[in-house]
């Protein structure tokens, strides 16, 4: 019997702020110990990237950031463990926050099974193409490991 292929997944980037801001154990760091041995997969863009670059430096978010190996060890993880894509951009009126749009750009160009967010003005959004919207603990509740 063939195991089942992990699910493709696009972060957004607060669920990975998380993980660098907050207390080892929890769901987000579940979520990115789980991309580093291949449980679930991640589909990257440069805007991902970019976003992420420039939301770690925010004057507020910098200082919070536990430790530099922390963002070392998940910078790693990230780049070697994700697949990187180079979508179209488009525009998604169903989005409140146009500056979300690399995130559905990426979810289309990738064909992936779920975008992962902490911001619930995503999951409430009437998304466009067949993609489910869940937070880090309700994908972790649908895997079987």
């Amino acid at each position: 019997m063939e195991a089942s292929k992990p699910p493709l997944i696009v972060l957004d980037t607060s669920v990975v702020v998380s993980a660098l801001v907050g207390p080892e154990g929890t769901t987000y760091h579940r979520l990115l110990d789980m991309l580093a041995a291949g449980d679930v997969l991640l589909a990257l863009s440069n805007d991902s990237l970019r976003e992420l670059s420039r939301v770690v430096g925010y004057p507020d978010v910098e200082p919070q950031i536990v430790s530099a190996a922390r963002a070392f060890r998940y910078g790693l993880d990230l780049g070697t463990m994700g697949e990187q894509f180079f979508p179209t951009r488009y525009d998604w009126p169903s989005l409140r926050d146009p500056n979300d749009g690399w995130l559905l750009d990426l979810a289309w160009e990738a064909r992936v099974d779920y975008i992962i967010s902490r911001d619930p003005h995503l999951s409430e959004a009437t998304m466009p193409f067949p993609v489910e919207v869940l937070g880090p603990d309700q994908l972790l509740s649908r895997l079987p490991y």
